[in-house]
């Protein structure tokens, strides 16, 4: 779908067994999202397994930015964290993103914009723009933002130098030493187990 959706169940369900017992069970809010939303979800773990602690702030409201971050070792450096799922990433885009920080910079506190682009086409003229901005702005493709990941779960890189890399100006690309999957599923599999005393 192209809007949000929510879809909230009741706090408990009461499911009435032989003998009239009555059992409850908790459960929690079942949330259903646009395509879009869930790789926010998603780029959003893929920064707290790096060392970021994220609030993710689009799911409230699509003008806010969509991830508030910061390294937990720089806890002053705040990051507006703009993630997209278009199949090319151009300037009318980048305009787009900027716009939301340039808006959202004092009131939020952030000091740099990480755009975190779905697709691995990310025209030239964005690279070009992003290195010509006063503020600091970086680019990383999904694909080598799970290298990342990758890299500092296997110890090979340290949570320092990712950030290092991660508050590099313009475009942040990394060599393909594993083989990640960035597709993202677009079928999840949802299990309640119910268990009586």
């Amino acid at each position: 779908p192209n809007r949000l959706e929510y879809i909230h169940w009741p706090a408990t369900i009461n499911i009435i067994s032989k003998g009239e017992r009555v059992f409850r069970q908790r459960t929690s809010p079942l949330r259903i999202v646009a395509e879009d939303k869930y790789f926010e979800y998603l780029v959003c773990k893929k920064l707290e397994e790096l060392g970021f602690t994220c609030e993710w702030l689009g799911i409230q409201n699509p003008k806010n930015p969509d991830i508030r971050a910061y390294f937990k070792l720089y806890p002053n450096e705040i990051f507006d964290v703009e993630c997209t799922m278009l199949k090319r990433y151009n300037l009318h885009k980048l305009h787009a993103d900027y716009g939301k920080f340039i808006t959202e910079k004092r009131r939020m506190r952030f000091n740099r914009l990480l755009i975190v682009s779905y697709s691995s086409d990310i025209t030239t003229d964005v690279i070009e723009k992003i290195q010509r901005y006063d503020d600091l702005v970086s680019i990383i493709r999904y694909k080598d933002l799970l290298q990342l990941v990758e890299q500092k779960n296997r110890g090979i890189i340290s949570k320092q130098e990712v950030y290092i890399r991660l508050i590099q100006r313009g475009e942040i690309k990394l060599p393909e030493t594993f083989r990640v999957n960035p597709v993202v599923k677009k079928e999840v599999v949802l299990e309640y187990l119910f268990r009586f005393p």
